[in-house]
């Protein structure tokens, strides 16, 4: 996804992008991964690509350690590495 802003009155073009894209029959979960989002600078930055997606499949953002699931207003979900690794359920229902 390409994003075209200007500031100073000069055009600066970014790129976002999600990191893994599972595939599950008629079903998408969509993976970013990130060391942490403890600003939220850093939430935003790390969620932009995944809530401009246009669609309404599962967004999961994995983050280090050991922190337990959760889900935020936009339907996000932040887990730690460890936890996705270890429950089965995480990714497909």
């Amino acid at each position: 996804m390409e994003l075209t802003t200007v500031k100073d009155g000069k055009k600066q073009q970014s790129q976002y992008e999600i990191d893994f894209v599972v595939n599950a029959g008629r079903e998408k979960v969509y993976i970013q991964s990130a060391l942490n989002v403890d600003t939220e600078t850093k939430k935003q930055q790390e969620t932009f690509s995944l809530k401009n997606s246009g669609d309404f499949f599962r967004k999961i953002v994995i983050t280090d350690g050991n922190a337990k699931a959760w889900t935020d207003e936009d339907g996000v979900m932040y887990v730690g590495v460890i936890p996705f690794l270890l429950e089965d359920n995480l990714i497909i229902d």
